[in-house]
């Protein structure tokens, strides 16, 4: 299992309302787990210092 980070995002381009820890097999797991999530209708996944992708 891998480390991501979820920030959700007020807003497309807006600031961090706050951040989550997840686990996931790989960044696609990782990925719908953030879009999953009823707590992110905007968020962006992290895997350490690299942006996996958006959740818009």
């Amino acid at each position: 299992m891998t480390h991501y980070r979820v920030y959700k995002l007020r807003g497309r381009k807006g600031r961090i309302v706050k951040g989550k820890d997840v686990e996931a097999a790989d960044d696609r797991a990782a990925m719908r787990a953030a879009d999953a999530d009823a707590d992110c209708p905007v968020c962006e996944v992290w895997r350490g210092a690299e942006k996996v992708g958006d959740v818009l």
